[in-house]
């Protein structure tokens, strides 16, 4: 979907504030998001309207996404779903869910804590104070209850009360979890020669399907699709120096008006960039707007006859 979104509407800010919104997990912000993406661009607003908010938000999901945000298994799960390094990870945590803690301790150093009661925390983090409740596993920036596992409010909490971690981590992020995903076994298929194959399947013949090449010479690499990024230079506007559009689509730019031209020996002589000729004087009297061949004090030449 942000694939679409970003193909469909060109604008960079659009694309954006509709990763902020689908990101959060306040509600609050949510709609700071989405209200702000209608003042940009109210198509895009009324197309995710219509999609409904909970089919792709964070904040409105009916369902618990534990932090995955994609339909497709396999961009989810192949790369951290391996059953040697199961088998190796003697720690109660996964390794990503060990990363991630630690990560999120470091940020939380500074965070202060102040105890309401046994059980409820008030976290100040210096942006948004972060309101803990132990018992039932939840936090106001609803990453606790969302992703099943401690935000940087939650853990200051843990530490300050000194619980065990792993008692407010979701059963998906543990170890034993994780082994239990790979404790049934493949039985191997053997060779094909002692197959047991139906005589009405063996009597198919299954061809390929038609082919047809294409002139010239095979592509190596494949079209980077909306949502990839590629390595080129962002155009900015000329006149507000922003990268959401260009100089053809600034919404207050002034109708363009030719430059002047720079100044060059052959246009010393032009109109524009002529200095004022000093006026010219009779040598003989001295006076303005003559010469000497117009002077009246000098005697003209009589010619012979």
């Amino acid at each position: 979907m942000a694939q679409n979104i970003k193909k469909d509407y060109k604008r960079k800010d659009v694309s954006l504030l509709f990763k902020q919104a689908w990101k959060t997990y306040r509600k609050s912000e949510f709609k700071e998001a989405i209200l702000e993406m209608m003042k940009v661009n109210r198509v895009a607003f009324k197309e995710l309207m219509n999609v409904g908010p909970e089919r792709w938000s964070r904040a409105y999901s009916p369902v618990m996404r534990y932090r995955l945000m994609t339909s497709s298994i396999v961009e989810s799960m192949n790369s951290c779903l391996r059953r040697t390094k199961a088998e190796k990870t003697r720690t109660q945590l996964t390794p990503w869910a060990t990363e991630l803690i630690k990560e999120r301790n470091i940020d939380s150093e500074k965070y202060t804590v102040r105890p309401i009661d046994s059980v409820n925390f008030n976290v100040n983090d210096g942006i948004k104070d972060g309101l803990v409740n132990l018992s039932e596993k939840t936090c106001s920036c609803a990453k606790f209850e969302v992703d099943k596992l401690p935000c940087r409010h939650t853990l200051v909490v843990i530490r300050y009360s000194k619980k065990p971690l792993p008692d407010y981590c979701g059963d998906c992020y543990k170890t034993t979890s994780w082994v239990e995903a790979y404790a049934g076994i493949i039985s191997p298929i053997g060779h094909p020669n002692d197959w047991n194959i139906p005589e009405d399947v063996r009597s198919k013949v299954v061809l390929l399907p038609p082919f047809r090449a294409q002139a010239g010479r095979p592509r190596k690499k494949r079209f980077k699709s909306a949502g990839e990024h590629g390595n080129g230079k962002i155009k900015n506007c000329t006149i507000c120096k922003k990268s959401s559009h260009n100089r053809q689509n600034y919404r207050n730019a002034q109708p363009c008006q030719a430059p002047p031209p720079c100044p060059s020996v052959s246009s010393s002589t032009s109109a524009t960039s002529k200095r004022p000729r000093r006026p010219y004087r009779c040598r003989e009297c001295g006076d303005e707007g003559q010469n000497s061949q117009k002077c009246p004090l000098v005697p003209k030449e009589v010619g012979t006859s």
